[in-house]
This record gives C-alpha cells, sequence and structure tokens, in this order.
C-alpha cells in the first residue's frame, strides 16, 4: 500500500513541476495586464508574435544541440550575419525566394563549420562557438558597411 501511495506522490510531483511553468506564464499574463491595459491588445500580440516566432526557431536549433551536450554561443550573430546576406542579395534584386534560400544556407554553412571544428578538431564548442560568435559578428559589421 505505501509504494502505491509514493508512486502516486512522485506522479503528483511530475505532473506540478511538468505544469508550473505553464501557471507562471498564465500568472504572469494575468499581472501585466493588471499593471499595463495595453498589455493584452491585438495590437501588441501581433507585435510579439513575429518576434517570438524567430526566438522560438532559435531555440528549436540550440535544443538540438543542448541534447547533444553542447552549447553555442554564435547563434545571434550567425543569425544577424544570415540576416544581412539576405538584406544584401534583395538590395542587389535577387529573388526573395533564392535569396532566403541562401540566407538559411548561409545559417546552415555556420553550423556545419562549427559542428566540423568542435568533431574534427576535437576543439570544445564553448570554445568553437566562441570564436565562430566573432567571426560572424565581425563579417556582419563589415557587409553592413
Amino acid at each position: 500500500m505505501d509504494t502505491g501511495l509514493s508512486k502516486q506522490r512522485t506522479a503528483g510531483l511530475g505532473l506540478v513541476r511538468a505544469l508550473a511553468p505553464v501557471a507562471a506564464l498564465i500568472l504572469l499574463v494575468i499581472v501585466l495586464s493588471l499593471l499595463a491595459p495595453s498589455f493584452l491588445t491585438l495590437d501588441n500580440i501581433l507585435s510579439i508574435g513575429p518576434q517570438a516566432g524567430i526566438i522560438g526557431l532559435l531555440a528549436v536549433g540550440e535544443t538540438a544541440v543542448i541534447i547533444a551536450g553542447a552549447i553555442d554561443l554564435s547563434v545571434g550573430s550567425v543569425m544577424t550575419f544570415s540576416g544581412i546576406v539576405l538584406g544584401l542579395l534583395m538590395a542587389a534584386g535577387v529573388n526573395p525566394v533564392m535569396a532566403t534560400i541562401c540566407c538559411i544556407l548561409t545559417g546552415a554553412a555556420w553550423g556545419v563549420f562549427n559542428g566540423a571544428v568542435t568533431a574534427y578538431g576535437r576543439i570544445p564548442a564553448f570554445i568553437t562557438t566562441l570564436g565562430s560568435l566573432g567571426m560572424a559578428k565581425g563579417l556582419a559589421l563589415i557587409l553592413a558597411g
């Protein structure tokens, strides 16, 4: 009898731990809505949505890296570099679909570079991506003028 109760408590704690972030988010939305009436408006939601989408996509990629037991510090700088490549291609009159594909391939190339240096060079991902962060940021600044 004691074992069954113990399993129920463990399952209950697991459920509480799983739902705690959702409950905290709901509480945060309620508090912010009370403090700032303009927070829970359609305009604000439409403004936050695209920004959350970008961060969400980056988080999915980072999750895969973290599951593999590594870390990628260069994500923001590589995203900036890829965005500047996209902007330059669009300004040069390249088809938007092709420019977007080139932008995605640019980010993928950085990822392959980081992975190859980490795997074949046996350099820790922290060091590799820290160096890549600097390179991507520097190249982005050069390209942006």
